[in-house]
C-alpha cells in the first residue's frame, strides 16, 4: 500500500505540473481492467477537447508484485446523440512504466518494463453531476526490455472537480 500511495504522489506532481494552466479543471477517479487490481489517476481537464491523465497501479498476485504508472493524453471529438444521450467519443495516447518482482521456485526476479498505448472509447458524463463513466480500449506495446503486445480494456469513473477549484503550483 505505501509503494501504491508513494506512486500515486509523484503521479500527482508530474500533472500536476503538466495541467498548471489557469482553465484546467482537476478530477480523479478509477479504472478498473479486468482481472486486474484498479488504476488511481488524476485529470486535467485543459480545454473542451483536451484530457490529460496521470495513473498509478499497485500489482499484487501470487508470487507476483510491484508497481506502474503513466501518462495518458486525450482528445474528445462531438459527442453522439443516441437519442437524449449524449456519449463522447475519444482517442488517446500515452506511456508507462512498470516495476514488477516475480518469485518463482524460491528466486525472485525484478523486471523494470517501459510501454506506450494507444486507446479509443465513449465516455457518458450523468447531467448535473461532476461523474463521468468511460469505456476504452486499445492496443499496448512495451518497448523495453522486450517488445510485446497486449491488449488494452478499461472502465472507470471520475469525479471533476468544479473548475473554481485552483490548482496550487
Amino acid at each position: 500500500m505505501k509503494k501504491l500511495l508513494v506512486a500515486f504522489a509523484v503521479c500527482v506532481l508530474i500533472s500536476a505540473a503538466m495541467g498548471s494552466q489557469a482553465n484546467a479543471q482537476l478530477g480523479v477517479g478509477v479504472k478498473v481492467p479486468p482481472l486486474v487490481l484498479p488504476n488511481l489517476f488524476l485529470s486535467y481537464q485543459l480545454d473542451e477537447h483536451t484530457l490529460l491523465e496521470a495513473m498509478a497501479a499497485l500489482h499484487l498476485s501470487t508470487g507476483v508484485s510491484g508497481i506502474s504508472g503513466g501518462l495518458v493524453a486525450k482528445l474528445y471529438m462531438d459527442p453522439w446523440m443516441l437519442g437524449e444521450i449524449a456519449l463522447e467519443p475519444f482517442l488517446g495516447a500515452g506511456a508507462g512504466v512498470a516495476i514488477i518482482s516475480v518469485g518463482l521456485f524460491g528466486t525472485t526476479t525484478t523486471i523494470f518494463g517501459v510501454g506506450v498505448s494507444g486507446l479509443g472509447g465513449l465516455e457518458y458524463t450523468f447531467p448535473d453531476t461532476p461523474f463521468s463513466v468511460f469505456a476504452e480500449i486499445g492496443l499496448s506495446v512495451s518497448v523495453l526490455p522486450s517488445i510485446g503486445f497486449g491488449p488494452l480494456v478499461d472502465l472507470g469513473i471520475r469525479f471533476d472537480f468544479p473548475a473554481s477549484v485552483e490548482v496550487p503550483l
